[in-house]
């Protein structure tokens, strides 16, 4: 069934974007606004006697090069963006919405949006919760979000490429002996 609604989720997603991209809505809130509502809808969470929870966590954000902000929105997930301070590297965090799209969350939910100025050179993250929450290491514990902010600060030298090969290598060493618990999604993109 978890398949099932994976499924679900991707076509809604998918359907979401391109009715918004048809509409020019480019707004990463409305488009969760309209995201939470099309998923309800297709789970039939609102009929009398549904016992659908199921939801989906998610960031999502949209760039304005001409004013260079990058615009986001998310439902439990973060944006991460890493940029030089003042002596070193450092990860400013943009907070979700605790909630989710879908399951208990109100039909008309409003999300909260930044808007975010970016630096060239500014690598901006969003991820999916299953790289932190992945148990592993010599005592079976979760990788957990402050080492993979670390791993992430030790790899900004290197190209997006070269990026993905050593969390790829991370995770796979992680991991060793035990299950992949959930998806993995690591998105960066280097402005």
């Amino acid at each position: 069934m978890k398949k099932a609604v994976s499924f679900i989720c991707i076509l809604v997603f998918t359907f979401c974007i391109l009715k918004s991209y048809a509409q020019k809505i480019t707004e990463p809130s409305l488009i969760l606004q309209s995201l939470n509502i099309s998923l309800k809808a297709a789970l039939k969470q609102n009929d009398t006697g549904s016992t659908s929870r199921d939801g989906m966590d998610i960031s999502l954000c949209a760039f304005d090069f001409k004013t260079n902000v990058v615009h986001f929105a998310g439902a439990n997930r973060p944006m991460w963006i890493v940029r030089k301070g003042n002596a070193e590297l450092e990860i400013n965090e943009f907070l979700p919405d605790k909630i989710a799209i879908g399951g208990l969350t109100e039909d008309f939910q409003v999300f909260k949006q930044h808007s975010v100025p970016f630096f060239k050179g500014d690598v901006i993250y969003l991820f999916s919760d299953g790289f932190p929450d992945q148990f592993g290491g010599t005592k079976g514990k979760k990788l957990m979000t402050k080492n993979f902010k670390e791993a992430l600060l030790s790899i900004q030298h290197l190209h997006m490429a070269d990026q993905e090969k050593e969390l790829e290598k991370l995770f796979e060493d992680w991991k060793t002996g035990y299950e992949q618990v959930d998806d993995v999604l690591v998105l960066g993109v280097r402005v």
